[in-house]
């Protein structure tokens, strides 16, 4: 679960980018079996059917369970940022890692087909992956390179976890032959090298504008300016233009700042739709404005830890970041994550999302 909360979540199927997920025939006859011994035991007592549940709701806690630290290995709280030092620090490109929990702001979506192993297909609208390289817009907005809008809780309140001046930074997911990704920065200029694809490149012209150059083939072959994202601030509002090539939910957004509160605004077919940020001191609320209704509160405690509560009753949803000078953790209902700092490195030690490597010099 790399996603704390859906916030607000578009419909963006990129043309040409469907995704054929086949079901395994091994599949299919579990899904016979199951529905064979539910007939042969429409007989059995309620009860014996509320202990099955329990057992198999107590076996997937234990599956979702992973690493925590110890209170002592997390090291002191981090102190709070002031306004002014956010605001210094966006506008720069970031690593931050999305396996420690996001709240979405506007998540791009692709179609996938699935074969339900009969001949017939089903297609359905999924969330993107989230990328844990992109651009800080400050007040703990994060634009990923794969153009996913994020509020990261523990960022709102403290500083980067991977210095925004490093001269270069790699990151390692997976083991041998995972997904590996080079950050070599030389005074405005940042080349961001990733496994399998061309280079990208960011330009800080200004402390006020900066631009994201994808390193695609198309990009070469179209111009320089079509598969380049432009973020500029003007005032207290950014404004971030998509690529032109790209399918990307409309076209440029803007987060715009007034005393305490940001928005979000994001033309869409259905109308204008809104996310208003508010923070109170310590407190934290995201509220989506207009056909979606639902709410995020984020609130940094005494202790230094960040708590994130999603929506209410049935439906909400309870995170905690606990974040000091030596360590992280995660924790969610049924999965724990954690990261560990060594010198000028962090580690990421996840079950579901697999280790990751962040090291800087």
């Amino acid at each position: 679960m790399s996603s704390i909360a859906s916030v607000l979540s578009r419909l963006s199927p990129v043309a040409g980018r469907p995704v054929v997920a086949a079901r395994s025939e091994a599949a299919a006859e579990q899904r016979d079996g199951f529905q064979a011994a539910e007939k042969g035991q429409e007989s059995s007592s309620w009860m014996r059917a509320v202990g099955l549940g329990a057992a198999a709701m107590g076996a997937v806690m234990l599956a979702g369970c992973g690493s925590q630290l110890p209170t002592e290995q997390l090291g002191a709280p981090l102190a709070v940022q002031s306004p002014e030092q956010d605001r210094a620090q966006a506008l720069h490109l970031e690593v931050i890692p999305a396996s420690l929990g996001t709240v979405d702001l506007l998540r791009q979506t692709h179609l996938e087909t699935h074969s339900d192993g009969k001949g017939g297909t089903t297609t359905t609208t999924e969330k993107d992956a989230l990328k844990n390289v992109g651009v800080y817009l400050g007040n703990g907005i994060f634009l990923d390179r794969g153009m996913n809008l994020s509020l990261m809780p523990d960022r709102i309140f403290h500083e980067p976890m991977v210095p925004q001046d490093a001269s270069e930074v790699t990151v390692h997911r997976g083991g041998l032959g995972g997904e590996h990704t080079v950050l070599r920065q030389s005074g405005a200029v940042t080349q961001v090298e990733i496994s399998g694809d061309l280079d990208d490149v960011a330009r800080r012209d200004s402390p006020d504008h900066m631009t994201y150059q994808f390193g695609t083939i198309f990009a070469r072959n179209q111009g320089k300016t079509s598969s380049q994202i432009n973020i500029s601030r003007q005032g207290n509002t950014i404004t971030v233009e998509p690529p032109h090539w790209a399918n990307w939910n409309s076209s440029r957004y803007t987060i715009t700042t007034r005393g305490n509160q940001t928005t979000v605004h994001h033309p869409h077919w259905s109308g204008p739709s809104d996310i208003v940020i508010t923070r109170d001191g310590n407190r934290v609320t995201v509220e989506p404005q207009g056909w979606v209704s639902s709410r995020t509160t984020i609130e940094r405690k005494a202790n230094g830890g960040v708590e994130i509560q999603q929506g209410s009753g049935w439906v909400s949803s309870h995170t905690s970041v606990q974040r000091g000078e030596r360590g992280v953790n995660f924790h969610s209902w049924g999965d724990n994550r954690s990261m560990e700092r060594h010198d000028q490195s962090w580690q990421v030690n996840d079950s579901s999302f697999g280790s990751m490597n962040i090291n800087w010099r």
